[in-house]
């Protein structure tokens, strides 16, 4: 078994609630397709800036929500520096996991 593998199957029996900020990002996308594989809850944070193409930022939180079989996806459209909005997103859900892409 590959070390992949073995963390595919660590995140199968050890289901978790992440937040990913930057979710629509490379990095965020891949990530939330990789975890989605696995059924972790995931919330999504992204503003959506003009950084570089809006289009392909909402065309890959689109293709998050087409593979999200299990209805684990939240996204949220938000910036980071909002913190009242971002301390209302930790008080509506417990997370297990930050990961901070933005």
């Amino acid at each position: 078994m590959t070390k992949y593998e073995e963390l595919q199957e660590f995140l199968r029996s050890n289901q978790s609630t992440w937040l990913i900020t930057g979710v629509a990002g490379f990095i965020g996308y891949h990530l939330s397709k990789s975890l989605l594989s696995t059924e972790n809850d995931i919330t999504g944070v992204d503003n959506l800036n003009s950084y570089y193409s809006q289009k392909l930022k909402r065309d890959r939180l689109k293709d998050i929500q087409i593979r999200d079989q299990f209805n684990s996806f939240n996204s949220v459209n938000c910036n980071i520096e909002d913190k009242e909005k971002l301390m209302n997103l930790f008080k509506e859900k417990k997370f297990d996991y930050v990961v901070n892409l933005a």
